[in-house]
């Protein structure tokens, strides 16, 4: 009797514990994978696109501690959203029995192994940027992005996953360029901006770090097309009025600022669009300056009208000198008179011209020459020589005229018919084409 309670109480308390854990869910007593979403990585702009097997870089903190994983991209046929999974597997795994603790995580975009996450706390924590003066250098930092979150991964054996949403934290400035004059844009620096800072662990913002580029030593715009240029900058709480310096061909240097000063949003594009008219470079210009600074992306901002002054070398310049005037102008052409070329790229200078004179001596005809204004001419490029206009063509229209071997000295280059022309000259080869205008 005493053995057959036993039994019958040994069933009951089975029973219970085994009515217990069908009732609940035990803590995950093993390591899980950790997986992202991603909600925007296509929808972010100023960088390339990101596709299936691009990788990014995740940081870990507590109780995870896990540093600069890589992490593959797997997008969705829409293409504006997609999921993070390890490169490598079960490299970033939610720790034992984490259930309620919420982890820190920080993902960049493109992944770099050797880039190092240092502080102390993770509220101190960074990872050091810095833009270096190199196109390379400015063109990644345009792709870079990054993303914050917390997240605790919950219980049972499909833990939550951990949603990322991609900004830009940098500041994209753009200055287009609407240059109507006879000269040519060479080469554009900024001063003025930061180049250094710290993308925080905790939420992906950035704090700018060191001293502006300075005055005397600016840092090159990059290319960002036909007369328009670039460059990646820190974002600044403080207003800011970036200094930026286009030079031309002819030596002239050209200084523009902002009306006022403004802060500098992360994840915002500033546009300036400045306009440069007239000759080529003097002491006094008669150029038209004139520019705006909007902000984009996103939110459009009037950052009001933009200022600006010029100083110049003067420089040499190329003419044409000779029996010649203007196109719209009468056939009374004759040696004194010299018309400026026009830039048109970096070796490259057109004048179009009225060709009055016939004669046949050494004494008329026409000469490129290379000045400082027409007042002190230097030197003489040109070569004794008759050109056939019978064989002179439009422009398009077939073979060019190309005369070559031009001198530093030497006689008049000649024209056996008046009319109007075109000149090409290569300061390059110092060779020309001529083309018939009518």
């Amino acid at each position: 009797m005493i053995m057959k309670k036993l039994l019958t109480l040994f069933a009951a308390a089975a029973a219970l514990v085994a009515c217990n854990k069908a009732q609940t869910t035990e803590p995950a007593s093993t390591s899980r994978e950790v997986r992202f979403t991603v909600s925007n990585l296509y929808t972010v702009s100023t960088k390339a696109a990101i596709g299936n097997g691009s990788q990014v870089a995740v940081w870990a903190g507590a109780p995870i501690n896990a540093n600069n994983v890589s992490m593959t991209v797997s997008m969705e046929a829409a293409a504006t959203s997609g999921t993070l999974a390890p490169t490598v597997a079960n490299t970033l795994l939610w720790a034992v029995g984490q259930t309620t603790a919420a982890t820190n995580f920080l993902a960049v975009y493109p992944y770099e192994s050797t880039r190092p996450l240092v502080g102390d706390t993770e509220a101190e924590k960074y990872i050091e940027y810095s833009i270096e003066n190199t196109d390379a250098s400015v063109a990644y930092a345009n792709d870079f992005l990054a993303a914050a979150a917390s997240q605790a991964p919950g219980t049972g054996d499909t833990p939550a996953t951990v949603a990322l949403a991609f900004k830009h934290p940098f500041v994209k400035l753009i200055y287009n360029i609407n240059n109507t004059s006879d000269d040519f844009v060479a080469s554009a620096t900024i001063s003025g901006i930061r180049r250094n800072g710290r993308v925080m662990f905790a939420d992906a913002t950035v704090a700018t770090t060191g001293d502006a580029v300075a005055a005397d030593a600016p840092v090159n715009l990059t290319v960002n097309g036909e007369n328009s240029f670039m460059t990646i900058a820190m974002p600044e709480t403080a207003a800011v009025n970036p200094t930026v310096k286009v030079t031309m061909v002819s030596g002239a240097v050209y200084t523009f600022t902002l009306a006022a000063p403004m802060a500098l949003e992360a994840g915002k594009q500033y546009t300036a669009t400045i306009a440069i008219a007239g000759t080529h470079g003097t002491e006094v210009s008669d150029r038209a300056l004139a520019g705006t600074f909007t902000v984009t992306d996103w939110a459009n901002v009037d950052a009001g009208a933009m200022t600006g002054g010029v100083t110049s070398d003067a420089g040499k310049w190329w003419y044409l000198e000779g029996n010649i005037d203007e196109v719209t102008g009468t056939a009374d052409g004759n040696w004194s008179k010299h018309l400026p070329f026009r830039c048109i790229a970096a070796t490259t200078w057109v004048v179009d011209f009225y060709y009055a004179a016939t004669e046949t001596d050494a004494d008329h005809g026409i000469k490129i020459r290379y000045a400082a204004d027409a007042a002190d001419w230097s030197e003489a490029y040109g070569k004794e020589v008759v050109i056939d206009a019978t064989y002179v063509k439009a422009e398009g229209a077939g073979d060019d005229y190309l005369v070559e071997g031009l001198s530093t000295s030497g006689n008049n280059m000649r024209i056996n018919a008046p009319g109007k022309y075109r000149i090409k000259f290569y300061t390059d080869t110092h060779n020309f084409h001529i083309y018939k205008l009518d």
